[in-house]
């Protein structure tokens, strides 16, 4: 085999299939550690924290000298000892700081994965310090920033001026969690440092700032640096993922942010605001649309949502951003023309304004002869045309199965549903069985928790049906879902909870005919909650 095409195959693996392929022979083993690219990303998550620093070191030699790495990731472990990650972060900086490095070859995806902690609050807020301070060290030249850590991280700026300290950043995830709070500062005299300028070559500290406690006395200047004076509205324009669960940041005083490149966007209990509204606000109020007055005498949310033309994801769950903020979205700018997925939950966000631009009234229920009747005042299809997934859970009931409803027929290309979680009850079952039988036939359909019917399982087209999900909808039947399953196209079936479905024969029939076939909870988890259930007792 050639050597660049054996080359090209190693690196599409991962780290541990390629170390197994080091032990096949000598001549690969050579040629793997003696390719320097194959190299250039790190990953530490083993639970031997006492061979992370080793390991760190064989993967820096391997690398040229004037090569640097380009992904780091690290996943503490619970049992690490409180000061493991500061001194990997020590021994990291001063590593990539003695290595000069083209900008182009500097460290551009960084990772902090902590999931939780035996230490204690106090420990977690000292170690997140130390993974700032790395990551503000490298702040010029990252595409990449993700940070997870185990309480609510509470971000003392605002949203633009975190993207303007990183002026590359194509995506950025911060992951909090319920619990204690996690203060997310600038490392101390951070603003008295200046960024290098991304196209000037690096004297050799890989630490722009020079505050990272491994890191001082290597800082640098550079007149083209960007500062408190220099207009940050272009920093964002390359931002592609943004990724916000459990944060709150501070209320920013100018407008809200645009965001023209962005294609994800995740906001799970995130409080991003702003006290001046966006353009598409003003543009009504200027052609004076009734009640826009009262949205520029208050605070909006912090992202100007009328200028994501290019959205393709789409999750929201306890955000802060009010339902009627939605509205300038579908009249400035044409809707969302290319977003294909939508997750909601807690909030319905712009449910009801589309009900209402579709002139649909509150008592609104199915026709009796099942037949759709004339055009909406506003088109769906128009609004969002590539909708292929919808997510949509701990919502109303009532508003999320009308929703359905009402625009099935318009989402002509929409392959998944999930509805997981909101219960069917004798007023929103007719809708939910009017709009199945009226959506376009389904790849994936998630009806777990739903307390779903016979007759909803009969209103489901089987035609392209791959995954099915009715875990813990007690009266489902074997009749209605063998009809499903015969045509033999059902990759995946999660039947738990179905009690009605239990006899040999039956489970032995779905399981001739289905790839994959959930019919009981795993045994270490009934395990487990036996477990719970003595203890309680």
């Amino acid at each position: 085999m050639p050597f660049e095409i054996f080359i090209d195959i190693v690196s599409l693996l991962d780290t541990p299939t390629r170390v197994r392929c080091m032990g096949v022979c000598s001549s690969w083993r050579q040629a793997i550690l003696n390719t320097p690219r194959l190299w250039n990303n790190l990953s530490l998550n083993a639970y031997n924290h006492q061979k992370l620093l080793t390991k760190a070191k064989y993967w820096l030699d391997r690398l040229e000298p004037d090569q640097q790495l380009h992904t780091l990731n690290i996943s503490p472990s619970p049992i690490w000892p409180p000061s493991t990650v500061h001194n990997l972060l020590t021994f990291l900086a001063d590593k990539l700081a003695t290595r000069k490095a083209a900008p182009n070859t500097c460290l551009r995806s960084f990772s902090f994965h902590q999931a939780g902690t035996s230490h204690g609050i106090g420990v977690t807020r000292k170690t997140f310090a130390d993974v700032i301070a790395f990551a503000y060290s490298h702040r010029a030249n990252l595409f990449n920033l993700e940070l997870q850590l185990p309480g609510f991280i509470t971000c003392y700026m605002t949203l633009p001026t975190l993207l303007a300290d990183f002026p590359l950043l194509n995506g950025l995830k911060l992951q909090g969690s319920r619990g204690q709070y996690i203060n997310f500062k600038k490392p101390e005299d951070f603003s008295r440092n200046r960024v290098p300028s991304s196209t000037a070559t690096h004297s050799g500290s890989g630490s722009p700032d020079g505050n990272s406690p491994s890191t001082s006395g290597h800082s640098q200047s550079n007149p083209n640096s960007l500062d408190a004076s220099q207009p940050v509205q272009k920093v964002w324009d390359q931002l592609e993922t943004l990724f916000i669960h459990c944060t709150s940041f501070m209320p920013s005083e100018e407008l809200p942010l645009a965001l023209p490149s962005l294609r994800s966007l995740s906001l799970i209990t995130t409080v991003i605001t702003a006290s001046t509204p966006g353009s598409g606000v003003r543009d009504m109020f200027d052609r004076g649309v009734p009640g826009v007055r009262d949205m520029l005498d208050r605070s909006v949310p912090g992202i100007d949502f009328t200028h994501l033309c290019k959205l393709e994801n789409l999750e929201f769950s306890g955000a802060s951003i009010g339902e009627e903020q939605w509205e300038p979205v579908w009249r400035t700018c044409g809707g969302l023309p290319r977003l294909k997925r939508v997750r909601f939950g807690v909030q319905p966000h712009f449910i009801p304004a589309l009900l209402e631009l579709a002139n649909i009234s509150p008592d609104w229920s199915p026709p009796q002869d099942e037949v759709i009747h004339g055009p909406l005042r506003t088109e769906i299809a128009a609004i969002l045309p590539e909708l292929e997934l919808i997510s949509l859970s701990s919502l109303d009931s009532w508003i999320s199965y009308k929703f359905v409803a009402v625009f099935g027929h318009q989402f002509t290309k929409l392959e998944s549903l999930s509805v997981a979680g909101l219960q069917l009850d004798s007023d929103t079952e007719p809708l939910m069985v009017y709009a199945l039988r009226h959506l376009p036939a389904l790849v994936n359909l998630n009806l777990g928790s739903t307390n779903a019917s016979p007759g909803v399982i009969e209103a489901i087209k089987p035609g392209r049906l791959e995954y099915l999900k009715l875990a813990n909808c007690p009266r489902v039947t074997f009749r209605p879902l063998s009809s499903l399953v015969a045509p033999k196209n059902l990759h995946f079936l999660d039947i738990r909870g179905c009690h009605l479905i239990s006899t040999r024969e039956m489970l032995e029939w779905l399981a001739r005919r289905v790839t994959s076939f959930v019919w009981q909870e795993d045994q270490d988890y009934l395990a487990r909650r036996a477990t719970r259930r003595l203890f309680l007792d």
